[in-house]
């Protein structure tokens, strides 16, 4: 898998509200904190942005599915209820549009966010909620890491930007 360009991070987070999460969002905050580079795109959005979202990623080509059944417009609101996200597909161009998530509100999010050359990123602090709820081996020590970060004078604070 690869990780989804910059202009068209921007162009998503122009469209609608969204914001980059996951190892991506720290690939482009803080890439000196990565273990390992990310391999595909995490997304924040909300169910009310998806449509926007999904009409934007198919006409770049993407594929939409959920839970590997094929989506396409209008977005079918009974499949996607209860299933978090959805994923765009473009060749090994991966990303995953969260659109409920019960750790995070995507409006305390974005107003923790920064821009990076133009993309909007969710805070160091709110990646490594979620990585300290999904729980993959070596999650909880990433996340501490994270978190280590945002606590030390000069690591990034929230509402921060960069151009």
């Amino acid at each position: 898998m690869t990780l989804a360009p910059e202009p068209l991070l921007e162009a998503l987070s122009e469209a609608a509200p969204c914001l980059v999460i996951g190892t991506h969002a720290v690939a482009l905050s803080r890439p000196d904190l990565l273990d390992r580079p990310p391999n595909d795109t995490d997304l924040l959005t909300t169910p009310e942005a998806l449509p926007a979202l999904a009409t934007l990623l198919l006409d770049a080509g993407f594929s939409l599915s959920s839970w590997e059944e094929p989506v396409s417009l209008p977005l079918p609101a009974e499949l996607l209820k209860g299933r978090w996200y959805l994923r765009a597909q473009r060749g090994l161009l991966v990303l995953d549009l969260t659109y409920e998530c019960p750790w995070l509100d995507m409006d305390a999010c974005l107003a923790r966010s920064s821009r990076v050359r133009g993309i909007a990123v969710a805070h160091l602090g709110d990646v490594a909620c979620l990585m300290e709820v999904r729980g993959r081996p070596d999650d909880a020590e990433r996340a501490a890491r994270l978190r280590a970060a945002v606590s030390r004078p000069g690591g990034p604070s929230p509402g921060s930007s960069r151009s």
